[in-house]
């Protein structure tokens, strides 16, 4: 029985061995028996182990889940590859990004444009103050493969189909021999067999990166263009990435980088013209989405190309002292909490340069409202047989 079970499963997992006009019915039967049994789910979990991701921590969200596809994309020129490069040395030798200790693990990059001395250079610019321990774990754990010109298309046409192609194998190969956590495609548009725009095409790449992800249940990344949409985009959302959505769609964590917004900028107090970029989380199906973190552009003469590192804004200097209408607010509050049944033209008694609280009756009315809002005072009707006793004509 169980060697029927295990050849019915192989027939499932290669369905056009068996053309389906050759099955019998008790066959069909079977298979279906098998594929539900195969699938039903537990209903006594009371929690499940933590997902793991490959990258660092931002915010409260990580990058880089482990067993899923993610996406990391930019403008071109803005430095994808080198950021990429660069959170990938930092991930092979378990070294801090910011202040977020990172485990080390094994990352193979994989590029389609930038030929193996220019990755090496990437590199040497972000390692270049780095201690010798550290860069024997970066030699150990960190493997470059370019693909410059090599076929590196992901899915290859067959008689108007797609399908992966020899290098999904490969690439699964070296994973699992290399026993790599992290693999990063650079980029999207060059592992694509047609128009990224075409569904189909974005699907049949979709399922072809996959392949990899089940296969060696690492996690997956790749580089992609900014949708032409999006190129002056000051946030990150939903058809931020070039193409068709159905591959943003299969993605469970998509990452866009910007320039930093012009009033971001002065808000954390850097000049516009600074070489900032902030980079989002707009998807995530395993953390909040909406956190972000800051990289800065630094160019390292010895290598002369540019490095990414992690920027952290200055703090913000706190007040120690309320705003104007914070002190009225605690004035007023304090009033009341001594007067109680103050009607709102008692209050606008004390208005003026020379009144109770030193406000004009606006300001008054607007903090009584503010006071009210957030529940700290209490509007009501008076009943009649009250206000005689209470002195009061009005509703409070």
């Amino acid at each position: 029985m169980a060697q029927k079970a295990s050849m019915l499963r192989n027939q499932l997992a290669s369905p056009h061995n068996v053309p389906e006009e050759g099955l019998q019915t008790e066959h069909k039967e079977a298979i279906a028996e098998t594929l539900l049994g195969l699938n039903t789910p537990c209903v006594n979990l009371t929690s499940m182990s933590a997902r793991t991701f490959s990258g660092p921590k931002i915010g409260k969200a990580r990058l880089f889940p482990k067993d899923a596809i993610s996406i990391f994309t930019a403008l071109g020129g803005t430095g994808k590859t080198t950021a990429l490069v660069a959170l990938a040395s930092h991930i092979a030798a378990g070294k801090k990004w910011e202040h977020e200790p990172i485990e080390a693990r094994k990352v193979i990059y994989i590029a389609v444009e930038e030929v193996l001395a220019e990755l090496n250079r990437k590199v040497g610019s972000t390692i270049i103050d780095w201690a010798q321990d550290e860069r024997t774990y970066l030699e150990n754990n960190l493997r470059l493969v370019s693909l410059v010109g090599e076929d590196s298309r992901l899915t290859v046409r067959h008689r108007n189909e797609l399908y992966p192609s020899p290098l999904v194998t490969q690439i699964i190969s070296a994973t699992q021999s290399f026993n790599a956590e992290l693999v990063i495609l650079d980029h999207l548009q060059g592992f694509v067999d047609g128009d990224l725009n075409n569904s189909d095409t974005a699907t049949a790449l979709s399922a072809a990166v996959n392949r990899i992800v089940a296969s060696t249940g690492a996690a997956v990344t790749l580089a992609a263009h900014v949708n032409k949409s999006q190129i002056g985009a000051e946030t990150v959302g939903a058809g931020f990435t070039t193409g068709s959505l159905a591959f943003e769609n299969a993605a469970r964590q998509v990452v866009g980088v910007i320039k930093l917004p012009p009033e971001e900028a002065k808000t954390i107090g850097q000049p516009s013209e600074n070489d900032i970029l902030k980079f989002v989380i707009a998807k995530n199906s395993y953390g909040p989405v909406g956190d972000h973190g800051y990289f800065e552009r630094v160019y390292v003469p010895d290598f002369h190309t540019i490095t990414i590192r992690a920027f952290s804004p200055p703090q913000p200097v706190m007040r120690t002292f309320a705003s104007k209408s914070d002190a009225l607010d605690a004035k007023i509050l304090d009033y009341l909490q001594k007067h109680p049944y103050r009607t709102k033209r008692n209050l606008d008694d004390l208005a003026g340069k020379d009144g109770q609280f030193k406000a004009s009756r606006v300001s008054i009315r607007q903090a009584i409202q503010r006071l009210i809002d957030a529940g700290m005072v209490k509007l009501e009707e008076i009943p009649v047989s009250e206000k005689k006793r209470l002195s009061i004509a009005k509703k409070i």
